[in-house]
């Protein structure tokens, strides 16, 4: 069975900082990628507006290249209901479904990541 890696970018972008910031995303990603080749992002529209100003325009990029997912606007749910739903989905289609995010999403056929930094380095855990 196929791993995939869904990633909450607000996690990614802000674990442990007073302000989210896309370099630490990538970073993260470019971790998680070194670790599960099927990882996808998915964030919260507004996190746009929780970035430096000098990153929102970096941001609307990723959106529009699909490097980053956004729930469409009015989502029943919001982020929550998007990231569980694209686990389920991807489960349904015969993934081993690994998800990093600090949301609680209920019960679901996925497992839960875990995003730590010791040396200075990313390294995601899957348990």
């Amino acid at each position: 069975m196929s791993k995939i890696l869904l990633v909450d970018a607000g996690l990614a972008a802000g674990w442990r900082r007073a302000e989210p910031d896309l370099d630490q995303l990538d970073e993260v990603v470019a971790a998680a990628r070194e670790l599960v080749d099927d990882t996808v992002v998915l964030a919260d529209a507004s996190l746009k507006w929780s970035l430096p100003e000098s990153q929102q325009e970096r941001f609307e990029e990723y959106r529009g290249t699909a490097a980053v997912l956004c729930a469409p606007g009015g989502t029943k749910g919001g982020h929550h209901a998007f990231l569980a739903t694209a686990a389920g989905a991807a489960a349904a289609k015969g993934k081993d479904v690994w998800v990093l995010s600090a949301l609680d999403l209920g019960e679901g056929p996925w497992r839960t990541a875990l995003l730590r930094r010791p040396d200075g380095h990313w390294s995601i855990e899957l348990q």
